[in-house]
């Protein structure tokens, strides 16, 4: 299991990997994580600094050839994109053979297998755009969601056709504190078109996509929408 920065520094992150940890556990699978982990380089490079991910990827390369890892599960996009696409450019890598899948994918597998009490909720999907248009993965969190008992309300934009929330290429780190400048930020339209969807639950499968959520649902005042990670609504449900 890649934890990754999203779970390994941001709170709500960590409770996403609390969850994977009792859904793994309850599939009775052999599972681990690193002893250390670096950053894979995923915002380095996106944001043009490809040195520095080269220096990390080079560290982990060396982690998964001393570890033998064969198979990756990641809760982030972002991760699985560059694990499953970027990293196969390296020629020592790509010889490691590993395998990659993101959690969504897992889970799916898994579903039929959980023992699972399900309730009754709207519920939205808000797909992460490395998900839906960069791994084309759209159909699994939502059958998970179903399978959980809830009733999947689709947004203006979803599927392939999703609205970023706003972080992706490496913005989530740009600030803009400028009077004035929030007008028209990305994830505050995102965020109307959750309201407009009239669910009371925001699923997601990103450990970004919670960060901009929630900070367009505390600037719209609207602290009665959760947002939570599709393993965690799962976990809710053992």
């Amino acid at each position: 299991l890649w934890l990754g920065c999203g779970a390994s520094y941001d709170p709500h992150g960590q409770d996403v990997a609390r969850s994977m940890k009792k859904i793994l556990d309850a599939a009775g699978l052999s599972w681990g994580v690193l002893p250390q982990e670096t950053c894979c380089g995923e915002p380095g490079r996106r944001a043009g600094n490809e040195y520095l991910y080269m220096q990390l990827s080079e560290k982990l390369v060396e982690a998964f050839r001393e570890k033998k890892v064969r198979n990756l599960l990641t809760c982030d996009p972002h991760c699985t994109r560059m694990f499953d696409v970027d990293y196969r450019q390296i020629p020592d890598y790509e010889a490691l053979g590993i395998r990659v899948a993101h959690h969504s994918e897992l889970i799916h597998q898994l579903t039929p297998s959980l023992k699972l009490k399900p309730a009754k909720e709207s519920v939205t999907f808000h797909d992460p755009c490395y998900l839906a248009r960069g791994r084309g993965i759209t159909r699994e969190p939502r059958a998970i969601l179903e399978s959980c008992g809830a009733s999947v309300v689709e947004m203006k934009h979803h599927g392939k056709l999703t609205f970023c929330c706003g972080a992706g290429g490496a913005q989530l780190f740009i600030a803009e504190d400028a009077p004035g400048r929030d007008a028209g930020r990305v994830n505050h339209r995102r965020f109307e078109e959750v309201l407009a969807s009239g669910a009371t639950k925001v699923a997601v499968a990103c450990p970004y996509c919670p960060i901009m959520l929630k900070d367009a649902a505390a600037h719209a005042r609207r602290d009665d929408i959760a947002v939570l990670d599709i393993a965690e609504i799962v976990a809710s449900r053992l």
